[in-house]
C-alpha cells in the first residue's frame, strides 16, 4: 500500500516536472518593502482562471527585460496597480499594460514618438504598495508618466487594515493618518520572519513548496478549498456584524465612519503619490478601472444590486475618485461608465469566459476587456496632449 502511494506520488511529480507546472503562490516572495514581490526570473503554468504560462523578468516584472533607461523617442509609461494590471489570466501580449503600449504607440504615431509601458502590477496590491512600488521599484525607471491603474471593488477597502478582504492583509503594508500626514505602519513586517525563526512544521512546509510540484500542487489546492473552511469557521464564530460583507457598501456613500476613513486615507495616498511622481519630473495619472458588476451586459444583477443599496447607480466610487482628482489638479481617466455603454450595446462581456472556475462574466478582465480598457485610455491620453511630451 505504501510502496503504492508512493510510486503514484513519484509519477505524478514526474507528470508536472515534464509539464513546467509550478503554482501560483511560488510566484511571489515576501518583501520588507512592500510585503512580497514577484519572484525575479521564476516561470512556470499558472493554473487559476485560466491555464497559461507566466514568466516573471529578471527584476520581478510580469513583463518582457527592460532597461533602466527610456529610449531616445520613447514615452516611457509606468503601470502601477494590482491583479488587473498584472493580468495572469491572459497571455503576456494581452494584458492592459502591453495592449495599452500598441494603443499608445499607434495614437502618438503622428509626432514620431513611441512608447513603452511597464507593467508594475501585483496581485493583491492597493493604493499604499502601488506608493511603496513607485518609491522602491519604478522610479528607477525614470519613467516620463505614471499611471495607477485604480481597481474601485477593493483598493479602497485594501488601504484600511480593518477592511481589507484580500488573503494578503497581515502581510500587507498600510498608511494611517495622523492629522494630515501619513504614516506608515510597518507591523506587516513581523509577518515576514527570517525562515529560522519559523516553527520546524513550516520551514518543511516551504522547502517542500519550493522543491517538490507534488507539495506545490497540494498547497495550492488548499488555497484553493481555504477560504471556504475559514468562511465556515468565522460564519460559526462571533465577529462584528459591522464590518462583514461590506463589499457592495463601495458603490454608494459611506454608511460607516471606518469606510469614510479608508476613503481619507486614500485620497491622501493619492496626494502623495502624485507628489512623489511629479517631484521626478514625471507626469501622474489615475486611471479608475471597471468593476465585474458595473460593466455586466445583464441587467438583471445590476439591478437588483442597485434596489438592495437604495442607489440609482454603481459609479459612487468612480465619480467620487474623478472629482478628488479634478479638485487636486491631477489627470484621470474613468473607465466604467463608457464600458458600462457600450457592453449594454454590444452585449459582449469583457470579464471571464476561460473555464468553469471563470465563466464568462466573471474574473478579471479578459483579452477583450484589456483591449477596450487600453483603447479607451490611449484615446483620453492623447486627446489631452496638445504636444506630446518630449523624453527626458
Amino acid at each position: 500500500m505504501i510502496a503504492a502511494t508512493l510510486a503514484a506520488l513519484l509519477a505524478v511529480e514526474v507528470g508536472l516536472r515534464t509539464v513546467g507546472g509550478v503554482f501560483h503562490d511560488r510566484f511571489t516572495m515576501p518583501d520588507p518593502n512592500r510585503g512580497w514581490v514577484l519572484r525575479p526570473g521564476f516561470s512556470g503554468w499558472m493554473a487559476d482562471e485560466n491555464t497559461l504560462w507566466v514568466s516573471i523578468n529578471r527584476d520581478g516584472l510580469r513583463d518582457r527585460e527592460r532597461t533602466l533607461d527610456p529610449a531616445d523617442g520613447t514615452l516611457r509609461v509606468a503601470m502601477l496597480g494590482d491583479s488587473y494590471v498584472q493580468g495572469l489570466n491572459v497571455p503576456l501580449e494581452q494584458t492592459l499594460p502591453a495592449q495599452l503600449e500598441t494603443s499608445l504607440s499607434q495614437c502618438l504615431a503622428g509626432s514620431s514618438q513611441g512608447a513603452e509601458v511597464i507593467n508594475f502590477g501585483v496581485s493583491g496590491y492597493g493604493t499604499a504598495q502601488a506608493l511603496l512600488t513607485f518609491r522602491h521599484h519604478a522610479a528607477k525607471y525614470r519613467p516620463q508618466v505614471v499611471m495607477l491603474a485604480f481597481y474601485t471593488g477593493n483598493d479602497i477597502f485594501s488601504n484600511h487594515r480593518a477592511l481589507n478582504p484580500t488573503a494578503y492583509a497581515e502581510q500587507s503594508p498600510y498608511f494611517t493618518l495622523n492629522g494630515d500626514q501619513l504614516e506608515l505602519d510597518t507591523s506587516f513586517r513581523a509577518e515576514l520572519e527570517s525562515p529560522a525563526d519559523h516553527p520546524w512544521w513550516r520551514r518543511l512546509r516551504i522547502w517542500a513548496a519550493d522543491r517538490v510540484r507534488v507539495a506545490q500542487l497540494l498547497y495550492e489546492t488548499w488555497g484553493w478549498v481555504r477560504p471556504l473552511v475559514v468562511r465556515t469557521q468565522e460564519d460559526d464564530a462571533p465577529g462584528d456584524p459591522a464590518l462583514e460583507d461590506l463589499g457592495d457598501e463601495i458603490y454608494r456613500s459611506p454608511t460607516l465612519p471606518v469606510i469614510e476613513d479608508a476613503w481619507r486615507v486614500t485620497e491622501a495616498l493619492l496626494l502623495e503619490l502624485a507628489r512623489e511622481v511629479r517631484a521626478t519630473g514625471a507626469e501622474f495619472w489615475i486611471v479608475t478601472l471597471a468593476n465585474r458588476v458595473q460593466i455586466d451586459p445583464r441587467a438583471s444583477e445590476r439591478q437588483e444590486l442597485m434596489a438592495s443599496l437604495g442607489v440609482e447607480h454603481l459609479f459612487y466610487p468612480d465619480r467620487r475618485i474623478r472629482a478628488f482628482a479634478e479638485r487636486q489638479g491631477i489627470p484621470v481617466i474613468t473607465l466604467a461608465e463608457r464600458l458600462a455603454a457600450d457592453t449594454a450595446e454590444s452585449g459582449v462581456h469583457l470579464n471571464g469566459g476561460y473555464n468553469a472556475r471563470a465563466p464568462l462574466g466573471s474574473g478579471h478582465l479578459n483579452e477583450a476587456g484589456n483591449r477596450a480598457a487600453a483603447e479607451l485610455i490611449s484615446e483620453s491620453f492623447c486627446a489631452s496632449r496638445q504636444t506630446p511630451a518630449a523624453p527626458r
